[in-house]
């Protein structure tokens, strides 16, 4: 039979409670110490929490203010905006401007023969719609070379006249499809987007029989109409440009949203009648941002001030009081506000003069609205450097489009040897000297070609079979196909195509600057050389050259236009569009760092990943780690000592039971001697 026994039964003594309380006193200290410590390890975690997320917030309002964008913003008003509604773009000039309505512009309509329903099948094919200008009778019609001929393809599932509809306006290319029910029955009508130079030409390519298939008015030909033929499908609105009289100078345009009449201003056009149309400096905007960056920088020197501070009520400091790191990142952030902006000249050279001054005592930021103000309507142009990084060229076509963080402030010089240019390809002078009396035709002989443009190579382009009477309209539709095939669309290539009359020859000439830009002909039909002037391998013309040139006498990396400071260099990252002009001294760039600027790249310096910030944050929560650590140690630790405790004391009490049992032993005999002696 085994033995059960209880710690205490031996001896009667509480062991488990001796032992419980042994253990706690040995325990407590050590709690308490790593209380203590991950308390405080979570506290400044906690508080270093919140310096980041305030700093955040600061930088939020620091990025707008920082770029010279923000502030070139125009504010624009209409009179009447029954008449027209205005936007403007950062480079419209301040002013006002009288603007009169004349007249609308009205898109090409074409509109197809009556159909009983809109399931009815019209026909198969590629139907092809290009754009250009009918002179009055329609009898005759010139391309829109920047214009893209659009092509949909129709198969038995889109054949009916509600399935044409839906791809032409799926596809989104300049041309959109109605159905009308007028009396006759169910009409297809086209429209084109803008005025006279996008009215519609409509060719079909059946595919199946002789060409004069895709003319014969059945089928998907029913839909053709051109200077030559005009099917089941007439014009229901001819096209008309739009007339606009502004400051007493009349113009008119293709469309109603007119973009080019005075730099910088888009004009939606509603109605004929006048307006009074105003554009001035956003100066509302740029008050709004300043003032976030004032209650954003007190917001941000209010947190640090909250975790640093001393109560002297309470008698105690907050949890980062005294801390360096804190301290530091305070003391930088104050000295940029109180330093003067290195090359910045004028009337505003300093935040002071602009109504913005560092409350010494506190840190925080006092705001003088009023000061702003008068410094916005009277100065506006200073108020970007104190903020924003700018640059500002004496060449008015040399101009400043960004930088980095290793740019340097201060005055570079400019000089450009080489220009850049674009890639371009001459045909050969092949055709006739006056194609009015000897006109070229396009056939199948002569129509399709594929060309590499900016390293794209396109689809095979199919050139509108037609005889040709003048080099412009061959060079509108050479550039209209090529403009219009989709894998150049997709990579933003295209071309500009001229006719050089002095030399009989098509000139393709990229719409890209750089030494990316080049033209070259993939494949060409058989007669296409001799006919057009293209071929492949044979390339006459050149590829386009990067700008080359130099800041402040260090050669700058050229890309398409744009001059970039080398790496190394002061001018490291300084980037600049050469727009024109010609090659020599260009002036120089004024580069300078405002506040704002200045204070975000502080901003990231602290914030980004592996920064002080997250380095400290990092230490303090592997400290609170170490305190787990040591807890589960200290667990193990008292485990092992509670351990050898009850042994220790299960070992007495098992002597203190030996040792009862012998004496209840010896008073029994005592007693049985005392016993035997009194009978004797």
């Amino acid at each position: 039979m085994s033995n059960i026994s209880s710690a205490g039964l031996g001896s009667g003594l509480d062991i488990n409670g001796l032992v419980s309380q042994l253990i706690a006193a040995e325990r407590q200290p050590t709690d308490i110490r790593l209380d203590v410590r991950e308390t405080e390890y979570q506290a400044k975690l906690s508080s270093f929490g919140i310096l980041k997320s305030s700093l955040s917030d600061f930088q939020g309002a620091l990025k707008t203010l920082s770029q010279s964008s923000s502030f070139q913003a125009r504010t624009t008003t209409s009179s009447d905006t029954t008449v027209l509604d205005v936007t403007s773009s950062v480079v419209a000039t301040p002013g006002n401007y009288n603007v009169t309505v004349n007249n609308l512009a009205l898109t090409h309509k074409l509109a197809s023969g009556a159909f009983t329903a809109t399931t009815d099948t019209v026909g198969t094919g590629t139907l092809t719609v290009r754009f250009g200008s009918y002179n009055a009778a329609e009898t005759s019609f010139t391309v829109n070379p920047d214009a893209a001929a659009v092509s949909f393809t129709i198969d038995n599932n889109n054949s009916s006249l509600q399935g044409i509809r839906d791809s032409i306006n799926a596809a989104n290319q300049g041309v959109t499809a109605n159905i009308i029910n007028d009396d006759q029955g169910y009409k297809l009508v086209l429209s084109s987007q803008d005025g006279v130079k996008y009215g519609m030409e409509v060719t079909v390519d059946e595919g199946t029989g002789t060409p004069a298939d895709n003319t014969d008015n059945t089928g998907l030909s029913q839909l053709v109409f051109s200077a030559a033929t005009k099917n089941n499908i007439s014009s229901t609105v001819k096209a008309v440009d739009a007339s606009v009289t502004i400051d007493g100078l009349t113009l008119s345009r293709a469309s109603n949203v007119i973009t080019d009449a005075v730099n910088g201003l888009t004009l939606n056009l509603k109605t004929t009648g006048s307006s009074n149309v105003s554009v001035s400096l956003d100066k509302a905007a740029v008050k709004t941002n300043v003032e976030s960056y004032v209650a954003s920088f007190n917001s941000l020197m209010g947190a640090v001030n909250a975790l640093t501070e001393f109560d002297v009520d309470k008698g105690e400091g907050s949890i980062l009081m005294g801390d360096a790191m804190v301290r530091g990142i305070s003391s930088q952030i104050r000295n940029i506000t109180s330093n003067l902006i290195e090359g910045v000249s004028g009337t505003l050279t300093t935040l002071s003069d602009i109504g913005i001054t560092l409350n010494s005592t506190n840190g925080l930021l006092n705001y003088d609205g009023a000061k702003l103000q008068t410094a916005l309507d009277n100065n506006f142009s200073e108020v970007a450097p104190l903020f924003a990084a700018m640059g500002q060229s004496t060449d008015a076509l040399v101009q400043y489009i960004s930088s980095n963080d290793k740019t340097e402030v201060g005055l570079y010089d400019i000089n450009v040897s080489v220009m850049a240019s674009k890639g371009y390809y001459n045909g050969a002078g092949v055709l006739a000297a006056d194609l009015a009396t000897s006109p070229l035709t396009i056939d199948a002989n002569n129509d399709t070609f594929t060309v590499k443009i900016d390293g794209v190579v396109s689809d095979a382009i199919k050139l509108t079979n037609a005889a040709y009477s003048s080099g412009a309209n061959l060079a509108a539709e050479v550039q209209s196909q090529i403009n219009a095939d989709s894998k150049l669309l997709a990579q933003s290539v295209a071309v500009s195509v001229d006719y050089d009359n002095a030399n009989n020859r098509l000139v393709i000439t990229s719409n890209r600057y750089g030494a990316a830009s080049l033209i070259d002909f993939q494949s060409v039909d058989t007669n296409m050389a001799a006919d057009l002037g293209f071929s492949i391998g044979s390339t006459v013309g050149g590829d386009g050259k990067d700008v080359v040139g130099t800041i402040n006498g260090v050669t700058a990396a050229g890309a398409g236009q744009f001059l970039t400071g080398a790496v190394g260099s002061a001018s490291e990252g300084l980037k600049l569009l050469i727009n024109g002009g010609t090659t020599g001294a260009r002036g120089s760039t004024n580069f300078t760092r405002g506040y704002a600027d200045q204070l975000n790249t502080l901003m990231d310096s602290l914030l980004k990943t592996n920064g002080i910030l997250d380095l400290k944050m990092e230490g303090l929560q592997g400290r609170i780690d170490g305190v787990t650590v040591q807890r589960t140690e200290l667990d193990s630790r008292i485990t092992a000592l509670e351990a050898r405790y009850m042994a220790k004391f299960s070992a007495m009490d098992a002597l203190l039971s030996q040792l009862q049992g012998t004496s209840s032993l010896l008073s029994q005999q005592l007693v049985s001697l005392e016993s035997f002696i009194g009978r004797k």
